[in-house]
């Protein structure tokens, strides 16, 4: 005979579950699965997130649960441009350059901006990837 144990799982934020390979649904809501007792793999799927893997003994007639808090993907932007000019990343400052080392962001979208007196101001959308670096070299033109 087959025995039944269950599952509840619930991911921050929202992520797609799969379930020894099979997809199960999206949390949130809370999910509540009823498995077979033994062994399952647990995956927790979010584009912008890295992905949360488990294998887990579950126990007939029991509940396991989980509460997964997925970690945020990183990347990073390396940057070469004139000394003394601020860096601004999504409209936060980050520094005055040379800046010596990559600076580490979400994956995904970001608005650069480079600011120097005497200089127009540098404005870019970029996109940061998963555990890459974005190497960029600027050269600011001057006003006149």
């Amino acid at each position: 005979a087959v025995r039944t144990a269950f599952l509840s799982i619930n991911a921050k934020p929202s992520a797609e579950v799969y379930v020894d390979g099979v997809y199960k649904g999206d949390t949130p809501p809370q999910m509540r699965l009823k498995l077979r007792a033994g062994h399952h793999k647990i995956e927790c799927r979010h584009p912008r997130y890295e992905t949360y893997l488990e294998t887990l003994k579950i126990t007939a007639g029991e509940l396991s649960r989980r509460e997964v808090s997925l970690k945020k993907l990183r990347g990073s932007i390396s940057l070469a441009t004139e000394p003394g000019a601020e860096l601004f990343v999504d409209g936060k400052r980050f520094g005055t350059t040379p800046i010596r080392r990559p600076i580490e962001l979400d994956a995904g979208p970001h608005t650069l901006a480079i600011k120097k007196p005497g200089y127009f101001t540098w404005t870019q959308e970029v996109t940061v990837e998963a555990k890459r670096t974005l190497p960029l070299k600027i050269t600011l033109s001057r006003q006149y």
